[in-house]
């Protein structure tokens, strides 16, 4: 299976005295600049889309300025999937040196972006999500243009059950070792690595078959290997099957997916096969 994943950020980074406008440009204090950013492509095509058929737009976009001695916040844009001006952004900012944060991402949790080397979610919540960060400086009579493309700095594990699942499955449990659920906007890397449990809400796969959950996290690398404990559980919170994954290949821009009957006994050569997609969409199977 080949995953095509085209995210483009186009850029035009305009450093001038005043913002662009359709009203008359007002002078700005002495020692200032605007910058202002126009992402003109924003669009994220589905994993396994191979004919881009289907294209799905970024719930989110954000813009985080900060200052490049403090690391403190300046300067923060937050926009939501349908707002007027979707997609452009623009800050008035004194003359100096600022490393300016971009986000894409699905869900609807909005990022916390206080800090730019510990950029997390509520929940320890990590979504589908790209990112970039350049660095600028403002001077005067600066006229800078660049051109930006989000990179995607998260991996994905997905567990795929293909038998039934029992009708009284409540909620799967994921507890990770080796990934992070904080990002260093500064480098696309986690803030540092953390265990980390979540639980996903499955009460109306209950009884159902063929169906899938995927885990989103940051990796300390671009490349490690991580363990899962994946249990599902009934509404009194007991065990009703477990399953550990461990010496998961894991990789930014790339998802790793087993597949297998998680709920029936274990037998013989019953297993998971486990495919490996990136940019390419590279597979490769398992058995457990």
């Amino acid at each position: 299976m080949k995953h095509t994943l085209s995210l483009l950020l186009s850029t035009a980074l305009l450093l001038l005295g005043s913002c662009q406008s359709d009203e008359p440009a007002a002078p700005q204090p002495s020692g200032m600049g605007c910058i202002t950013f126009d992402v003109i492509n924003y669009e994220q095509y589905a994993f396994d889309d191979v004919t881009r058929a289907s294209v799905t737009s970024l719930d989110h976009l954000d813009m985080a300025v900060y200052d490049a001695v403090a690391d403190t916040l300046v300067n923060l844009v937050q926009q939501k999937k349908g707002e007027d001006g979707y997609g452009s952004f623009s800050a008035t900012l004194p003359y100096g040196k600022y490393n300016v944060v971009f986000l894409g991402y699905q869900g609807s949790r909005i990022a916390n972006m206080n800090s730019p080397t510990n950029i997390c979610f509520a929940d320890d919540y990590v979504p589908n999500l790209f990112h970039k960060c350049v660095t600028l400086t403002i001077e005067q009579k600066e006229n800078t243009a660049k051109s930006i493309a989000l990179d995607h700095v998260v991996a994905a594990f997905e567990l795929k059950v293909n038998d039934t699942a029992p009708t009284n499955l409540t909620e799967m449990e994921f507890n990770c070792l080796g990934g992070g659920h904080r990002l260093n906007g500064l480098t696309g890397l986690a803030f540092q690595t953390d265990e980390r449990t979540y639980t996903f809400d499955l009460s109306t796969q209950a009884g159902k078959s063929e169906f899938s959950v995927s885990l989103y996290t940051f990796l300390a690398d671009n490349e490690t290997e991580m363990n899962f404990t994946v249990k599902a559980l009934d509404n009194e919170g007991g065990v009703i099957k477990m399953h550990e994954f461990d010496e998961v290949p894991m990789k930014l821009n790339r998802r790793t997916r087993y597949s297998g009957d998680f709920f029936a006994d274990p037998r013989g050569t019953q297993g998971f096969s486990l495919s490996i997609n990136g940019e390419t969409w590279d597979e490769a199977d398992f058995n457990y």
